[in-house]
């Protein structure tokens, strides 16, 4: 019996060992399981926080684009109205490399009159004259035909020598020369002869 009694003795002490084994167990779980949830809380909380940066960058992005868009739709407008006031409905773009100030004095060279016109006495009639007769009192070299008017295509050799660049550019821009923005005045010069 006394066996049975140190036995009984014995399974006390190891079930209440069992017993402290399995709540300290049980606590270091829960403890675990608590810093693992806290961990888990701040996951979430830092995804959170990342999905509020994103939606506000791309609120930000979005009203950027429809202000740029915005923009766009004016200029476009803009050059729409350019476009229907000036009447032309060519899309090809004019080349740039012309300068305001030579496209202003070829203009103005084209639509001076030429200093030999202003000379010369008044254009001859189309009609061809039956028999010219000569006056009693007037000298014969006045009833001579006046010589026509020469425009700017007609220029002659020593006439185009004596010409600006502008000027030699505006005849070469009427007969149609390519490249004539860009020769020098010999250039132009030989290029108008031939």
């Amino acid at each position: 019996m006394a066996r049975k009694k140190a036995d009984k003795k014995s399974d006390k002490k190891s079930g209440a060992k069992a017993k402290a084994t399995s709540t300290d167990a049980a606590a270091q779980a829960d403890s675990a399981a608590r810093s693992a949830q806290k961990a888990a809380a701040k996951a979430v909380e830092a995804a959170k926080a990342a999905v509020a940066e994103a939606a506000r960058l791309a609120k930000q992005a979005d009203k950027a684009a429809r202000a740029k868009v915005r923009d766009l739709e004016r200029s476009l407008d803009k050059l729409r109205k350019r476009g229907t006031a000036d009447g032309s409905t060519s899309t090809r773009a004019e080349p740039a490399d012309t300068a305001p100030e030579e496209a202003t004095a070829a203009a103005r060279a084209a639509a001076a009159p030429q200093p030999a016109a202003a000379e010369s006495a008044p254009a001859v009639p189309k009609k061809p004259a039956a028999a010219p007769k000569p006056a009693a009192g007037k000298p014969a070299a006045a009833k001579q035909p006046a010589a026509p008017k020469r425009s700017a295509t007609e220029a002659s050799a020593d006439d185009l020598g004596k010409k600006t660049v502008a000027e030699l550019r505006a005849i070469a821009k009427e007969r149609g020369l390519t490249g004539y923005s860009r020769m020098p005045k010999a250039q132009l010069v030989e290029a108008l002869r031939g």
